[in-house]
């Protein structure tokens, strides 16, 4: 305080180290002096960065500043240099861990930096933006869009300008961020395995968040516009998913028994609400409900009874179908088809006359499923992608054989419950599967093989259903994670991360965001809604939560993609084997054939003794498919010879040279 005669305006002489927390009078504790040609040093504006998602996560247990690589609240020191928390090394030399008078944004601010060849070099420029030193990124590395400049002189009063700036193709959207907890109340939250909705009528454009209240246990919507932002919060309404149809926001609201709700999205009214013939102290949803035809589908479960229930919006009926009770889940399948899924099967139902058209045994695996399944159509029919309860993806294919898709232990503990999406990611016409692992986005083909390019590292921890986007270079895939941050990957020409990104959402992120025209919003746990614009990047092929809308989880695509080239069996550029050299028990044959057929695998050693085997196994025409093989082999050189014979009695090899090492 003022009071110390050894700490006080004038000499910090007593000041022992550590953080200032409070004085008397702060300009007092703010460094100042002359600089070395005389000049006043009288402060001037200091810039602070706070970290919301850090702050949320860490204010509990006190450590918003433990990690010096990332604090909640830091200062943008002017002078370029990151000196606030790193004390000085040896006795002599300046205490700049306390700050200095050139930590201060103003007009004349003389600091210079000094190169290790000597070099003087003023860095500082008036400015505070994304190219400045320190700059206006966010911990993340991604841009915050702030940029303040032409500081005035130094003085009691100060002026300077501020505004946002676009940075490679991605801007701010006017309006945001949105906090829906300042309307509702402190304890809004938005949950796990639900995603914001895109909602387009003849009347209105709106954004959908669902949100859930802590404190009453209840449940709404926020429906935000252009220009206002309306909360709707239903009697009974559950935070089970909704659904865009008919000029409807449709959710599930439970008394005694559920019951279908449609909210009019342009003044949040209610007007529908359809009784399920479902007591909800029985029954619990597998699905949200689903536009099928011009009716809407839910399924609705128990121990005993699973129900496909279907809604007539129009004129109110409901009609219903028992199956198997203890279904996990339901997703659409196509036409009148629902794909119901219990832990040990998967089966396709049609909801109008309940004949199953195609089963999958899941049981054969020694899996249970988890989770919901995501399908799709392509050019070689109905394909199906399933999480297990430990984590292993389960790939259900047009002949109904079930494939497991290899992972690593790591890759495959946060899988569970989550759901996988589809879409054509290497452009060949067939759809590929993404889902989300520990800090890792992983993607298969329909073979099993691993999409070129993956798996991709993210920083942190994903949360459930990546999106994909496109650009003019191809497909995009967006991630959230649960430090606050969505992450842009272009695939063309090797992963890339995306310039522009990651964007920070200002708090931990638990609910799938949504790519809405040229648009991405996005919501944190506590409800603060945020918006960014692409120049270079649009709505694709999963643009949100369920790949549309309407919650499907559903894709068709029509494009056969690239032709392969036809004069060869084998794809030799998609034929080898990896990790290589093998430095761990196992490698990879990754197999791509243009035809129908089986493969053979043999691998020799220098001398040409066979010291192991693949036995011949299916592979299917233009679809990469891998074999995993133990390699318990000493160190040194080994051949793998790759022949595959086609249904036609083709026949085609490659020589592949691999090395272990131990």
């Amino acid at each position: 305080a003022n009071g110390d005669e050894t700490f006080n305006a004038q000499t910090i002489e007593g000041f022992e180290g550590g953080v200032v927390v409070a004085v008397d009078d702060y300009d007092w504790s703010l460094p100042g002096g002359i600089d070395e040609d005389g000049n006043d040093l009288l402060g001037g504006i200091l810039i602070w960065h706070v970290d919301d998602a850090i702050i949320a996560s860490s204010l509990p247990t006190n450590t918003v500043n433990a990690d010096p690589a990332r604090r909640g609240v830091d200062l943008e020191e002017a002078d370029s240099g990151q000196d606030l928390g790193f004390p000085s090394q040896g006795l002599l030399g300046p205490a700049l861990d306390i700050g200095t008078p050139f930590d201060f944004f103003f007009e004349g601010n003389p600091v210079r930096a000094v190169t290790a060849s000597g070099q003087t070099v003023q860095l500082y420029r008036n400015r505070f933006g994304p190219d400045t030193y320190p700059s206006s990124e966010t911990n993340g590395g991604g841009p915050s869009f702030v940029v303040i400049q032409d500081f005035s002189p130094a003085g009691a009063t100060m002026q300077f300008r501020t505004f946002s700036e676009p940075v490679n193709g991605v801007d701010l959207v006017p309006g945001f961020p949105i906090r829906i907890a300042e309307i509702v109340g402190d304890d809004v939250r938005t949950g796990v395995g639900l995603g914001l909705r895109s909602c387009v009528t003849a009347d209105a454009s709106v954004v959908v968040v669902p949100f859930s209240v802590a404190s009453t246990r209840s449940a709404g919507l926020a429906l935000l516009d252009e220009t206002s932002v309306t909360i709707v919060e239903p009697e009974g309404f559950r935070d089970s998913g909704v659904t865009c149809y008919s000029d409807r926001v449709w959710g599930v609201a439970a008394d005694e028994v559920y019951a279908a709700v449609g909210i009019d999205p342009v003044d949040g009214a209610e007007a529908d609400r359809i009784p399920l013939p479902a007591a909800s102290d029985v029954f619990t949803p597998a699905s949200s409900l689903m536009p099928i035809g011009d009716r809407l589908a839910i399924a609705l479960t128990s121990p005993a009874t699973t129900i496909l229930a279907t809604v007539d919006v129009a004129g109110g009926a409901v009609s219903i179908r028992e199956i198997m009770g203890g279904a996990v889940s339901a997703s659409f399948a196509g036409g009148s088809s629902v794909a119901v899924s219990w832990m040990d099967r998967v089966a396709v139902v049609d909801v109008e006359t309940g004949i199953e058209s195609f089963v999958w045994d899941v049981s054969e695996t020694g899996l249970r499923l988890a989770g919901r399944p995501v399908f799709g159509t392509d050019s070689e029919g109905l394909l199906g992608a399933a999480v297990s309860d430990d984590g292993h993806l389960l790939l259900l294919g047009s002949d109904g054989n079930v494939l497991i898709a290899e992972s690593t232990e790591a890759d495959r503990a946060p899988l569970r419950g989550l759901q996988p999406i589809l879409s054509d990611l290497d452009q060949d016409g067939r759809l590929d599967v993404i889902v989300t692992g520990a800090e890792t986005l992983l993607a298969y083909s329909q073979g099993g093989a691993v999409i070129n390019g993956f798996p991709i590292a993210a920083p942190e921890a994903l949360v459930d259903q990546p999106l994909v986007s496109v650009s003019a270079d191809g497909p995009v895939v967006l991630a959230s994670s649960r430090n606050g941050y969505i992450y842009g990957y272009r695939l063309t020409q090797g992963t890339q991360s995306l310039s522009g990104f990651p964007l920070a959402v200002g708090g931990s992120v638990q609910m799938t965001p949504l790519m809405h025209g040229d648009q991405l919003y996005a919501v944190s746990s506590s409800g603060e809604v945020r918006s960014w614009k692409f120049s270079n990047l649009s709505e694709g092929t999963w643009p949100e939560l369920g790949g549309s809308s309407s919650d499907l989880n559903y894709i068709v695509i029509t494009d056969d993609g690239d032709p392969r080239p036809s004069g060869e069996l084998l794809v030799k550029s998609e034929t080898y084997n990896w990790p290589n050299p093998v430095r761990d028990s196992a490698t990879r044959f990754r197999i791509l054939a243009t035809e129908d057929g089986t493969v053979d695998i043999d691998v020799v050693d220098m001398a040409g003794g066979r010291v192991g085997h693949i036995t011949p196994a299916a592979v299917r025409a233009g679809v990469p498919q891998e074999f995993v093989w133990n390699a318990a082999l000493e160190s040194g050189l080994y051949f793998a010879r790759v022949v595959v014979r086609s249904s036609s009695g083709r026949q085609d090899s490659k020589l592949i040279k691999l090395a272990v090492i131990r």
